[in-house]
Formats: structure tokens, C-alpha cells, sequence
């Protein structure tokens, strides 16, 4: 029995099938109707060695990606810590404007480690985790799986899932 597999926060949309033919057969179909590049279809099946790459591409921008969001959630979080210290050293308790080193220290420190933490999850994203262990799933079954990057494609999500639904 085929399966369909769509998730709101992940791009890709994944179609398990019993046989190879029927999804060979739903990327054919998917290139020809909404004229979809090669290159966003990818047929994962039993014996593949390049499921990693398949799944997730390649693993140069993931860690890109992944480095660039601690930066950009530690930066976050510096200045954040900044301005709650500021705030707390000009208007707060005279006890914040007396001991103005040790204020910035508490709110920007904790702050920076809050947001490397934060970025770090963030990057994780395990929206993506559904797809990924269902197609390692079908693969120990001997199923195959066609996945879908929407993001990549010139076709809009919904128009992809109706033309996948014929196939199943």
C-alpha cells in the first residue's frame, strides 16, 4: 500500500511505494505534468547508498546553515542581554546602577550561551525527522520512496500532491 507523507514545516513531500516501477512511474509523471526539474525528484529504494545525500543534499550548506544560525542567535541574544542590562543600570534599582560591570556580565553572558543553545536546536530541525526515518523505514521493508524538495520546484505544493495522489 502506497503512502503520502506531507508535514507543514518541511519542504519536501515524501511518497512510499510497494514497487519501483509505480515510483518511477509518479516521477514521470510529476516532470511531465508540472514540468518538475530532475534534480528535486529522487527516488530512494532498498539498496541505496546515497540516502543521506537524497534526504538531506549535501552536507557543505547544512553546516553552513547551521553555523550561521548559532552566529545569528548568539548575536541576538548579546544584544538583548545588552539592552535589559542598560535598561536595568539607567532606570532600574540603584542596586543595577552601582554595580553597572557586574549587570552587563549577568544578562550578557547567560544571554549569549542562551542563544548558541537556541540557534543549536534550531538548526536541528526536526520537522525534517518524519520524512527522513519513514524512508529508512520503507527502505527495510523493501519499499521505495520518491521525495519531492517543493522548495526547489517551479510547481507550488498543493499541485505536487494532487498529481502524487493519482499515483497512490
Amino acid at each position: 500500500m502506497a503512502e503520502l507523507i506531507n508535514q507543514r514545516f518541511d519542504e519536501r513531500i515524501a511518497a512510499i511505494y510497494d514497487e519501483e516501477t509505480n515510483a518511477h512511474r509518479a516521477k514521470k509523471k510529476l516532470r511531465e505534468e508540472l514540468n518538475l526539474n530532475p534534480q528535486v525528484l529522487h527516488v530512494i529504494g532498498p539498496k541505496e547508498r546515497k540516502t543521506a545525500e537524497k534526504l538531506e543534499g549535501r552536507s557543505a550548506p547544512i553546516g553552513k546553515q547551521m553555523l550561521s544560525a548559532h552566529f545569528l542567535y548568539a548575536i541576538a541574544s548579546f544584544l538583548l542581554g545588552m539592552l535589559i542590562a542598560l535598561l536595568l543600570v539607567e532606570f532600574g534599582p540603584s542596586l543595577f546602577a552601582n554595580n553597572p560591570l557586574f549587570t552587563f556580565m549577568a544578562f550578557v553572558s547567560p544571554g549569549i550561551f542562551i542563544g548558541v543553545f537556541v540557534g543549536g536546536l534550531r538548526s536541528l530541525k526536526p520537522e525534517r525527522d518524519r520524512i527522513n526515518q519513514a524512508t529508512i523505514e520503507a527502505k527495510g521493508e523493501n519499499k521505495w520512496t520518491l521525495v519531492v524538495d517543493t522548495e526547489k520546484a517551479q510547481a507550488s505544493k498543493d499541485d505536487i500532491i494532487e498529481t502524487i495522489k493519482q499515483t497512490l
